[in-house]
């Protein structure tokens, strides 16, 4: 399916870009702190925990582990967006080509596809 060019000015794509380069640096500020607290709870574990497979510790440890993970996730798709504002594609759809509705790129900006690709998908709200 071949995108045509968005009608995103250069001035709004700055706006965008510098909205996302602010989101990423958020993102990887969170990322390093959860990945940091992951490895400190895991160094400073009581050592009768290793015996324990189920303790809080682990629980909390894999739970934090999970967040950065779904940070990483959405660091990639804020990477791609930006990618898309530098080469003139960002608020079309991938999949239909359609121009994203401004409501939605204003809620979530790393967006990729129309709330209608979405639904399809199954996944409005994370694409």
């Amino acid at each position: 399916m071949t995108a045509s060019r968005t009608t995103v000015t250069d001035t709004n794509r700055d706006t965008i870009v510098d909205r996302l380069m602010d989101r990423r640096e958020a993102i990887l500020h969170s990322v390093e702190a959860l990945r940091g607290e992951a490895a400190d709870a895991m160094e400073n574990r009581d050592l009768s925990d290793l015996y324990d497979p189920e303790t809080v510790a682990d629980a909390d440890v894999g739970a934090t582990l999970t967040l950065a993970t779904r940070a990483e996730q959405y660091l990639a798709k804020v990477d791609a967006a930006i990618v898309r504002a530098a080469d003139g594609t960002y608020g079309l759809c991938l999949d239909c080509g359609a121009q994203i509705g401004q409501e939605r790129l204003r809620v979530l900006p790393a967006t990729s596809r129309c709330i209608r690709c979405s639904r399809k998908a199954g996944s409005v709200g994370r694409s």
